[in-house]
């Protein structure tokens, strides 16, 4: 306890050594003790020193009071911060009258000046820690950090935090004006997603409407070389057969864009059938045969058939694709079409001597009308892009294998169908030359199908009748067998009103409507009048069947 008390003036390690002095009997002088509290001072001298040069350069103001709440410490920084008059800041100044002033001049907030005074002085005396920031009346932000001492009193920290409070709040600022950005450009996003889908809607429409236009000529040319076919004879038949199966790989094409400008659209439902695979592999083969053969190139067939379920027009748009790229890109050597198993599923092959294609360009081939420059640039660059979409669309995967200056191989892998196809029935055939006759009337707004349609069916032994416009088809007398009407007939009136027409100024006769249009609206309303509906292009033995059947109905009375 002695040694405590001593340390309390002289410093502890003084008084340790005047304890131990004492005990073992030694004496100090006069001198030796002064020597010691001159040491004892200078080090706490020292110390204040020390402390005082630290407050001062230190950038928060620092307060400290004793147990009493009476200041008894601060640096100039504090001075700076909160500017009280003279003389109000001295040792052993009330903080009370310090926290006073204060809030008197608005420094602690809304509230009353007594309840300011008395929470502050609550939190010290109680020896709590606590922070909080406040915003002086001249916009500074202060913070402000308070502390317990060890031996009773208390601490306070005072911080000008104006610059981080406007970073935080440049920061907010800049968060809210980002979501509100976020929104602008969101329904920025959602408005042009909406003006995407309305002009994919209207391309869709129009692509539908010019897919008519288009069909006609072929409709035309196909009922032309029907009729050619009766007119020539020997290998000429063969000739005439190419042409009817390039007609049909062209209107093939046709429907395919057209359902890929659906599929774009969302509004595409493909068509699922089981089928065996060889005999359409033949016929897309048949096709580009003559071309082959022109360039000098062997086409073939091979490997196994197989059972698919799938979309068989645009698989058969797909195989045709690829090969119609083979033909053109290879210049020598041959072309080989097969499909091969892999376990539960069927690849189909195309597989080419051609120039090859690139590493670098085996990716953006499969874009819209990109094109390899090795020569055979007749195409537009869309062949691979459907085949990649109708692929995507049926759940099929594309593969390529290349080596450049050696060929290419083109992959499509369907899973094999469960299913087995059904079985097909030739059912009776109707010779030409044994067809009943009939009389024909057949309305059609292009003069080019009316002269093709009179051409077959007058080589057929049929009599026709022909009208470009409803009225000119319902001022007709007749007596006639069969009514062949187009649907889109530059008129208010459609095909199917028409032939409603038609059926009442002639009772018993039989009419089809015979369209390029695949909206499925044409169909339902034909269908719940109990029209059949005849596609265009349409092929000579699909009307020479219709005809026949036609003939073998008995006519109302």
């Amino acid at each position: 306890m002695a040694e405590r008390m001593i340390a309390g003036v002289v410093g502890a390690p003084s008084a340790r050594s005047l304890v131990a002095s004492a005990l073992s009997g030694a004496t100090f002088t006069a001198s030796d003790v002064a020597l010691m509290l001159d040491e004892s001072a200078g080090s706490l001298q020292f110390s204040k020193d020390l402390l005082a040069a630290t407050l001062e350069h230190i950038d928060p103001g620092v307060s400290v009071v004793d147990s009493d709440l009476n200041l008894v410490a601060w640096n100039s920084r504090y001075l700076d911060l909160f500017d009280y008059p003279p003389g109000m800041v001295r040792v052993g100044a009330p903080v009370a009258d310090l926290i006073r002033h204060n809030a008197l001049r608005g420094e602690c907030g809304p509230g009353e000046v007594d309840d300011h005074v008395q929470r502050r002085l609550d939190h010290m005396r109680r020896g709590s820690r606590h922070s909080f920031e406040r915003v002086r009346p001249d916009g500074r932000v202060i913070k402000t950090v308070g502390g317990p001492m060890p031996r009773g009193g208390y601490v306070m920290c005072f911080t000008d935090t104006t610059a981080e409070a406007e970073a935080r709040a440049a920061l907010e600022q800049s968060r809210a004006e980002l979501e509100i950005r976020v929104v602008q450009r969101t329904a920025e996003l959602s408005e042009a997603n909406v003006a995407l889908a309305r002009a994919t809607r209207e391309k869709t429409r129009f692509l539908a409407a010019a897919s008519h236009d288009l069909l006609q000529p072929l409709h035309a040319a196909r009922l032309f070389a029907a009729a050619l076919d009766r007119e020539v004879s020997g290998s000429s038949h063969v000739l005439v057969d190419r042409i009817d199966q390039s007609i049909d790989a062209a209107e093939q094409l046709l429907r395919t864009l057209l359902d890929i400008s659906k599929l774009d659209a969302g509004g595409f439902e493909p068509t699922i059938t089981v089928f065996q695979l060889k005999p359409l592999l033949h016929e897309v083969a048949a096709t580009f045969q003559p071309m082959a053969a022109e360039k000098g190139l062997t086409l073939r067939i091979s490997g196994i058939d197989a059972t698919l379920e799938t979309d068989r027009t645009l698989l058969r748009s797909i195989v045709q694709n690829l090969l119609s790229n083979a033909v053109r890109y290879t210049a020598r050597g041959g072309i080989i079409v097969g499909a091969r198993r892999r376990g539960r599923r069927v690849r189909i092959d195309v597989v080419d001597t051609g120039a090859g294609i690139p590493e670098d360009k085996q990716d953006v081939i499969f874009r819209e009308f990109e094109r390899l420059g090795t020569g055979g640039e007749a195409g537009v660059g869309l062949g691979l892009a459907i085949v990649d979409r109708a692929a995507r669309r049926l759940g099929a995967t594309v593969a390529l294998a290349s080596v450049q200056g050696k060929g290419s191989r083109f992959s499509v892998t369907f899973e094999r169908a469960e299913a087995e196809p059904p079985a097909h029935h030739d059912g009776k055939v109707v010779s030409v030359m044994e067809a009943t006759p009939l009389h024909l009337l057949v309305v059609d707004d292009d003069l080019a199908v009316c002269e093709a349609m009179t051409v077959l069916g007058t080589s057929r032994g049929h009599r026709v009748t022909t009208a470009n416009d409803p009225a000119a088809a319902l001022a007709q007398e007749g007596p006639f067998d069969v009514a062949l009407v187009d649907f889109q007939l530059g008129s208010d009136i459609d095909g199917i009103d028409l032939i409603g027409g038609l059926s009442a100024r002639h009772p018993g006769l039989r009419a089809a409507l015979v369209t390029a249009d695949r909206s499925p609206e044409t169909p339902r309303r034909a269908a719940a009048l109990g029209i059949p509906v005849l596609a265009k292009p349409l092929a000579a033995t699909t009307l020479d069947a219709w005809l026949a059947g036609a003939a073998e109905k008995p006519r109302a009375a």
